[in-house]
C-alpha cells in the first residue's frame, strides 16, 4: 500500500458520511494522493484504487449499472458506500514482529496507520545496530515511506503517535527555521531585523558603511511569527546578543511584532527611533481595512509602542497606514540619525 493509498483510506475512516458522490470521492483521492491524481493515466489509476478499496471492505460499489457513469473509460461510479467498521483485509493480515521502540503498535487496528507502523517497523529493523547520522525529516520520510512529506504530516512537534515514538528514534529532526541574513561589521551586539524585502535590501546596503549592526535580518512578513526561532543561529553566528525589529506601521504589522516579543523573552525590541521617524514622516498608504481592525490591534500597539501608539491609531481610523518603505534608502541617506539607538 502506497502512503497515497493510505492517506486515501485514513480519510475515508475519518469522514462520519457513509455514502458520498462520485465528486466528493474524487476530491478526497486528489488530495491524499496528488502524485496519482496529477498522473496522466489518473482516471485508470483512480478506477483501480476504487477496485482494491472494494476488495479490502473499505467500500462497496454499486451493482447496479445504472448506477455507473459509463461516458468515461473505464466507468467510474455514480457513489459509493464507506463500510462501518473496520476492513475486513485487515482481519486476515500477517501479524508482524514489532520491534521494541513500537511494541504499542500491537494494539492498534486502524488499517492505515497500521501500513505507516509496518513502513517504520521495517525500517528499524534493517537499521538495528548500525550508528546512524541524525538526518532532516523530510530525508527519513523519503527513506521510509518513498513520501519526504509523510513523516512530517505524522509528527505533532517531535513526536509521533501520541508522543509513544520520537523524531530522535529515527534518528531525524526537524530542519530549524532558516532566515536571511547579512553581516555586518558593528562592534555592537544588535541585529536588525526588517519585515521586506526592500527595507532588507536598504538598510544591509546602509549597515555597510554605517556599521549599526552585526547583522540585517529579513523577516519575510508573517514568516517571522515562526521563524524569530532562526534568530538563535544568527546570534551564535555574529555574537550578537539581541534584536531590534522595524516593519509596517499597519495592523499586521503590529500584530507580527507584538507576537514575537511575546515569544522571546526580551531579545528583541522594537526599533523606536525608527519608528517615530516613520511615523513623522508620514508617507502613507490608503487601507481603507485598518479602520476596521484598528481597536482590535490597540492593546499589541500601546504594549510595543506606547508612546506612538495614539497618533497610528488615529491614522488606522482614518483608513490609512504607514509602510515602512516610508524611511528607506534615500531618507536613511538624508538623515541617518534615526537608525542610531
Amino acid at each position: 500500500m502506497t502512503p497515497g493509498h493510505s492517506a486515501f483510506v485514513e480519510a475515508l475512516a475519518r469522514g462520519d458520511r457513509r455514502r458520498l458522490r462520485l465528486e466528493e470521492l474524487r476530491a478526497l483521492w486528489r488530495t491524499a494522493d496528488p502524485i496519482a491524481a496529477s498522473a496522466e493515466n489518473a482516471h485508470a489509476r483512480f478506477r483501480q484504487t476504487l477496485d482494491r478499496l472494494q476488495a479490502a471492505g473499505v467500500i462497496t460499489l454499486p451493482t447496479s449499472k445504472a448506477a455507473w457513469d459509463h461516458s468515461v473509460t473505464p466507468p467510474v461510479p455514480c457513489s459509493v458506500a464507506v463500510a462501518v467498521g473496520p476492513p475486513r483485509a485487515r482481519m486476515s493480515a500477517p501479524v508482524p514482529a514489532w520491534v521494541p521502540e513500537l511494541s504499542f503498535a500491537a494494539s492498534e487496528r486502524h488499517p492505515a496507520t497500521l501500513e505507516t507502523l509496518y513502513a517504520i517497523n521495517n525500517w528499524l529493523k534493517r537499521n538495528r545496530g548500525r550508528t546512524l547520522p541524525t538526518v532532516p525529516v523530510s530525508e527519513r520520510s523519503l527513506e521510509i515511506f518513498g513520501d519526504e512529506k509523510r513523516l512530517d504530516r505524522l509528527r505533532d512537534g517531535e513526536v509521533l503517535f501520541g508522543g509513544r515514538l520520537r523524531l530522535s528514534d529515527l534518528a531525524c529532526e526537524r530542519v530549524p527555521p532558516f532566515l536571511v541574513w547579512h553581516p555586518g561589521r558593528s562592534c555592537t551586539t544588535t541585529v536588525l531585523v526588517v519585515e521586506n524585502a526592500a527595507a532588507f535590501a536598504s538598510f544591509r546596503r546602509f549597515n555597510e558603511l554605517a556599521r549599526l549592526w552585526r547583522a540585517v535580518v529579513w523577516g519575510a512578513g508573517n514568516a517571522f511569527r515562526r521563524n524569530h526561532v532562526g534568530l538563535a543561529g544568527v546570534f551564535t553566528a555574529t555574537g550578537a546578543e539581541r534584536a531590534v525589529y522595524f516593519g509596517d506601521l499597519d495592523p499586521k504589522g503590529v500584530e507580527i511584532l507584538a507576537g514575537v516579543m511575546r515569544e522571546r523573552g526580551g531579545d528583541l525590541l522594537p526599533h523606536r527611533r525608527l519608528y517615530a521617524a516613520l511615523v513623522n514622516g508620514r508617507m502613507v498608504r490608503h487601507e481603507p481595512g485598518a479602520r476596521l481592525v484598528a481597536d482590535r490591534h490597540s492593546a499589541d500597539l500601546h504594549a510595543c509602542l506606547p508612546e506612538l501608539a495614539n497618533g497610528v491609531l488615529a491614522l488606522w481610523h482614518e483608513g490609512m497606514v504607514l509602510p515602512q518603505e516610508g524611511y528607506g534608502i534615500q531618507r536613511l541617506t538624508d538623515d541617518p540619525t534615526p537608525a542610531h539607538e
